[in-house]
């Protein structure tokens, strides 16, 4: 497959599917983390997450599989802008939004729900990190994530 073709990446239950330039992002990081983030597994682990957070009060109701799905797609979507030197997605709100087809007050929900209930990204309003659930969550372990980072930053999404 040319680096040029764009490839899709599809979030079940999603209104539309995400459409993400290969040749923007050719870090094989990235590529793992977004692969990781589309198995079941992961699906399962964040409604679990869910349900750890209603047990400690942070959560009065369950997470919705739609929900659920909706968080898998922006996960995949900050995996693919990923920036492992910084630990920041290169991604804004509004870009987000974008990229995954999503209201930006949904997207802006969703990344207080990944941050504050289920811990997997921390979200100060403008710039997104990736916290240590996030990796766990996508069984990435810490030599890969040493070795990523030890790649410099001509990796991740949108370096020029």
């Amino acid at each position: 497959m040319a680096n040029h073709e764009t490839h899709s990446v599809i979030a079940g239950g999603i209104e539309s599917d995400l459409h993400i330039d290969s040749s923007k992002y050719p870090h094989p990081f990235c590529s793992l983390l977004q692969k990781r983030a589309h198995f079941d597994s992961f699906k399962h682990l964040i409604f679990i997450r869910g349900l750890l957070a209603i047990a400690h009060g942070k959560r009065k109701n369950k997470i919705s599989a739609s929900m659920v799905s909706f968080y898998v797609s922006l996960v995949q979507v900050m995996c693919a802008h990923y920036i492992p030197d910084t630990n920041k997605v290169n991604l804004s709100v509004k870009e987000l939004s974008v990229c995954s087809g999503g209201s930006y007050t949904r997207v802006w929900r969703a990344l207080k729900t990944l941050d504050n209930d289920l811990h997997l990204i921390a979200f100060d309003g403008g710039t997104i990190w990736f916290r240590p659930d996030m990796f766990e969550t996508l069984r990435v372990g810490p030599d890969e994530l040493v070795a990523a980072r030890r790649r410099g930053n001509s990796v991740g999404g949108g370096h020029g």
